[in-house]
């Protein structure tokens, strides 16, 4: 009980009233009061507090404090933990041998210990039904977040069955050797060959052997779709795909599928009218190209590799990952790239993509990269805005339509059956693929049907995060027109770094795009500037 010389002015709020209970009376010119949380039961503290506003304050300070002490104890197990992850990733997908595979396993099975130790799990849902009120929305997701995720949580009771069948045929696709007139060759050549699309009787055999992957890899997929479907429906969710975008994403399935109807239209008699993909640069000279061009605007790419925070690994090779990445082994420390630079548009579009992410990595808050918000697009966005600099600033002879235009067809097509996979597991995948082909003109309706579906790395390893580059292509369109607006050529000024830093990867993980992009551009995302790129 609290005594107060004048009579206290409670909120008129009906969000408060559903909340709380005040009860004051006035004793020998004396104002008492008590308040009540209607929904826990639990008396607040009221001692040395004149109002009720005072009240809530020290209650949200007590709330907050505890949860930051809970994460970060877990931040600092976290910070080893997830360097040691990344690190043996990093070594297994440079040098797919079986002792690595058993490092990176090992590392693995210890970054889910220190998720689901069961003393801090038992302490965040306590906060969660004591005091999760009176957090902050940013601590409240996380929070939130973490209970989510956790294999303590009974609602993640097929997990364990799902990360088998993903180890099992992340394996199973990275021990695949395709061969090349007999000779085995790595997957990244195939790809490069595919990419250039400039010799056909080798894209047509580097195409046979992408189907024999496909085929040897379908079922195996299927079944893992099954069993993600089986982890959403235990939680509400109709499939993994929805369950996914609402979780991490914030956002509904029917948001990207109308986003893909509107592109669709604008795309419908769109042609890319270039043959042949090849740039006619050797691999080493678009290395050179690239990093000449982020000296230009700022980024000194040879210092950041003398200095040991950039560690690189750029042309393909013999037990190499066909995937693309930046690992950030520690962030603002210690970051590398890996990608299979060829000498065409897709290797040069990817050098440019990755070191995108790497700088971010290595100016951004670490806080945020440990308990920000998931996935945020920041990194994603600007990684294609760079991805397409060489192309919209004429770096490289290749004309920026075609390349906009053969990416666009790319994640499109791949999000769509990525959906459609998800809704119905059992239906005909191949003729989905077909369907799908035809209508982002990859081929005719006369092509034979096949698996080519089943290579794609990111439906093992990310799902639903395919349709992270689409709205990260409506974001960078959008930045890249605003930047343009304020600095002229980003290429050619120096000071696209000095902005970049300050006020895009110190703020990565910490704002919502929306928010974000209003808050730089002073307008509201919108999809206007994507559609104006490709008309």
């Amino acid at each position: 009980m609290k005594i107060a010389s004048v009579q206290p002015k409670f909120s008129n709020n009906n969000s408060f009233k559903s909340k709380y209970t005040v009860r004051y009376t006035n004793i020998k010119g004396q104002w008492q009061f008590k308040l009540k949380d209607k929904n826990r039961g639990i008396k607040l503290s009221t001692k040395k507090l004149s109002n009720v506003s005072d009240v809530l304050k020290v209650n949200a300070e007590n709330a907050n404090k505890i949860f930051t002490s809970i994460k970060n104890s877990i931040m600092n197990s976290m910070d080893m933990t997830i360097s040691r992850y990344f690190r043996a990733r990093w070594d297994y997908d440079i040098n797919q041998i079986p002792e690595n595979m058993i490092r990176l396993q090992q590392a693995a099975a210890q970054y889910d210990i220190i998720l689901n130790d069961k003393d801090v799990y038992a302490r965040l849902l306590n906060l969660k039904h004591s005091n999760s009120n009176y957090l902050s929305d940013k601590n409240k997701k996380i929070l939130n977040g973490m209970i989510e995720t956790s294999s303590l949580n009974k609602k993640n009771s097929n997990c364990k069955d799902a990360v088998n069948l993903r180890m099992n045929l992340y394996n199973k696709s990275n021990s695949f050797v395709p061969l090349l007139d007999g000779k085995p060759v790595s997957y990244g050549e195939i790809e490069n060959i595919i990419e250039s699309n400039s010799e056909k009787n080798k894209v047509v055999k580097a195409y046979s052997e992408v189907y024999k992957k496909g085929d040897l890899l379908a079922e195996d997929l299927r079944n893992l779709v099954i069993e993600r479907n089986k982890i959403a429906q235990e939680k509400g969710y109709s499939n993994y795909y929805d369950y996914v975008m609402e979780k991490s994403y914030g956002i509904t399935t029917s948001i990207i599928k109308d986003l893909i109807n509107q592109l669709s239209k604008v795309l419908n008699n769109a042609v890319i009218e270039s043959k042949s993909f090849d740039l006619d640069i050797a691999p080493e000279d678009i290395i050179k190209l690239t990093k000449d061009t982020y000296k230009n605007m700022g980024f000194d790419i040879d210092e950041y590799i003398k200095s040991g925070k950039l560690t690189l690994d750029l042309l393909p090779r013999k037990n190499k990952s066909i995937l693309s990445a930046s690992y950030p082994i520690s962030p603002t420390s210690d970051t590398r790239i890996l990608t299979n630079i060829g000498s065409n548009e897709a290797g040069c579009r990817t050098f440019f993509h990755e070191l995108g992410h790497s700088l971010m990595f290595l100016n951004m808050i670490p806080e945020n990269f440990f308990f920000g918000k998931e996935n945020n697009l920041f990194n994603e966005a600007v990684a294609t805005m760079m991805q397409h600099l060489p192309f919209k600033e004429n770096i490289v002879s290749f004309p920026n339509k075609d390349s906009l235009l053969k990416y666009m067809f790319r994640i499109l097509r791949r999000i769509e059956f990525e959906i459609g996979m998800y809704e119905n597991p059992n239906r005909d995948l191949k003729q989905l693929w077909h369907d799908l082909s035809v209508k982002y003109k990859y081929y005719d309706d006369k092509k034979e049907l096949n698996n080519e579906w089943a290579t794609v790395p990111h439906y093992i390893t990310h799902p639903a995060y395919y349709q992270n580059y689409l709205r990260a292509s409506i974001m960078s369109s959008q930045l890249y027109h605003y930047l343009t607006s304020k600095l002229g050529k980003l290429s050619e000024n120096h000071k696209t770094a000095e902005f970049l830093k300050e006020n895009v990867f110190k703020l990565y993980m910490s704002e919502d795009e929306n928010n974000y992009m209003k808050k730089i551009t002073g307008k509201e995302l919108s999809v206007e500037y994507l559609i104006r790129d490709l008309q």
